[in-house]
């Protein structure tokens, strides 16, 4: 059973979902320098392209058209706190942001090669002084962050792989930010798992595995159907479509949180199996 509401239990009442390939970004790294004014020359980091200029730097992602940006000459802890931007200006400053930088360069198709953002959350960016005529240090705003999701033909890009970050400074300016993106290219469809099957694979997983309901108690707190996204610096070559279970493990000694993702595609079928071999299932990932 799925906890209610629950957008996955909506979502998979059909068992059939397309299918989508990775490519790499189209853009070249040099336009990309060029549009952050950055006057330095690229250097190979291995996993990254880093461009530093006096006034900000530029790390590109080798492995994904991903980036992160950082401005260098604004001074966080100088800045008063109290001229701190308020949350809508922060979006709206933040949404000019994304799409003028976004890792795709053609608005047109942005959406549709990396998917769609949306809002997550507006936090206040704050750091802790310490000062020599004080006992506990003091806590100040310098910046407010804007985050975002991504979504792709309305399911969620789930994991580390697909969301952004903008900073604004008190100035209104971008401090730093990241886009972290895939490019996705329709290849086929894939057949998923029931519900109840996702979720039988979940209890018998090794997370439960030192564990009974006499000395543990486990709560789901939010389950989701998406496609799961490695880390940036990751290559991939499908995506994984997957449920993303949320919850937490009361054990005797301990309590703590857990986010843990359940493999979708059934691969028993020789199409599908000769299709899934091409991307290895990541550890984090129950089969």
């Amino acid at each position: 059973m799925c906890p209610s509401p629950s957008p996955t239990c909506e979502s998979l009442t059909r068992s059939r979902f397309s299918a989508y390939g990775l490519t790499p970004g189209d853009r070249e790294a040099s336009s990309l320098v060029r549009a952050f004014e950055i006057d330095a020359d690229l250097t190979d980091a291995g996993l990254w392209m880093i461009a530093r200029g006096e006034r900000s730097a530029l790390e590109l992602y080798a492995a994904t058209p991903s980036f992160r940006y950082t401005r260098l000459d604004l001074d966080d802890e100088g800045a008063s706190g109290e001229g701190a931007v308020d949350g809508e200006t922060a979006v709206r400053l933040a949404e000019g942001w994304l799409n003028q930088f976004g890792a795709e360069p053609d608005p047109s198709l942005r959406y549709r090669t990396q998917g769609k953002p949306i809002l997550h959350s507006v936090t206040n960016h704050e750091v802790l002084i310490s000062e020599r005529e004080r006992r506990e240090p003091r806590s100040m705003i310098v910046g407010t962050d804007v985050n975002y999701a991504f979504e792709y033909d309305g399911l969620p890009l789930l994991g580390s792989g697909a969301k952004a970050k903008i900073s604004i400074h008190p100035t209104s300016a971008v401090s730093n930010a990241y886009r972290f993106a895939r490019n996705l290219d329709p290849v086929g469809t894939t057949t998923i798992r029931s519900t109840d099957e996702l979720l039988e694979r979940f209890a018998g997983s090794h997370l439960f595995a030192d564990v009974t309901d006499e000395t543990a108690r486990a709560r789901v707190d939010s389950v989701r159907f998406g496609w799961l996204t490695l880390p940036p610096t990751e290559h991939m070559n499908v995506l994984l479509p997957a449920i993303e279970v949320r919850g937490s493990l009361a054990t005797e000694a301990q309590t703590y949180d857990f986010i843990k993702y359940v493999a979708a595609a059934r691969a028993d079928e020789a199409e599908e199996k000769a299709k899934w071999r091409l991307n290895a299932r990541p550890g984090l990932l129950i089969a």
